[in-house]
């Protein structure tokens, strides 16, 4: 059926659309630099994903509940924008203090001589706290039926980063890359979240 088929091929998409925007620094940084700077980035990115699969879960865990609750009334939008910040503000807390132990975190799993990927793990981890606090938006955004906004968002954030990716690179070396996917990031996530509430209460999915 047409109308089980189409929301089945839009997550996909969107699931495709998410690894592509994981895999752009590293592929840019192969284009761009050495082989040295792509194992020292790869070491910090292979952390931040390990961490974002948690975000993964949750989001999934959660979406039934989501979904139950816009089939059953309007939800306060207060409600959502609480929740987000609270997810917002407790990782943005997790991942200050995590900064300051990178280096070491980096050094004691694995070696010196990947001492710089601390620097790289430093910005990344706060992708971490924007990523998550996303997530009651993209939920209500999947359980609407609203899901080409998320692929419309995640199509400019990856056209975003490989234009950053390059002038930052430039710019500022190695950690450019990384200054580059965190202010697409938060450049993509703040028009995403104030389009979602108010296409959503138009919708009457928030009050």
């Amino acid at each position: 059926k047409k109308s089980l088929v189409i929301p089945s091929l839009t997550f996909s998409f969107i699931g495709a659309l998410a690894f592509l925007q994981t895999q752009i620094d590293i592929v840019m940084l192969s284009w761009l630099g050495t082989a040295k700077e792509v194992g020292i980035y790869a070491v910090a990115f292979k952390i931040v994903r390990y961490f974002g699969m948690i975000r993964g879960q949750a989001s999934t865990a959660f979406f039934p509940l989501f979904v139950k609750k816009v089939n059953n009334s309007p939800i306060k939008t207060k409600r959502l924008v609480k929740l987000s910040l609270i997810l917002f503000i407790s990782l943005l807390v997790f991942a200050t203090i995590f900064s300051f132990i990178a280096n070491d975190f980096v050094n004691l799993i694995f070696g010196i001589e990947y001492i710089q990927s601390g620097n790289i793990l430093s910005i990344l981890i706060f992708y971490l706290a924007i990523g998550f606090a996303t997530f009651p938006f993209t939920n209500m955004l999947q359980a609407t039926n609203n899901e080409m906004i998320q692929i419309y968002s995640g199509i400019i954030a990856s056209i975003l980063n490989i234009s950053l990716n390059y002038f930052f690179y430039f710019k500022f070396g190695l950690i450019g890359i990384a200054y580059a996917t965190l202010l697409v990031k938060v450049i993509v996530t703040i028009p995403l979240s104030l389009y979602t509430i108010k296409i959503l209460r138009a919708q009457g999915y928030l009050i």
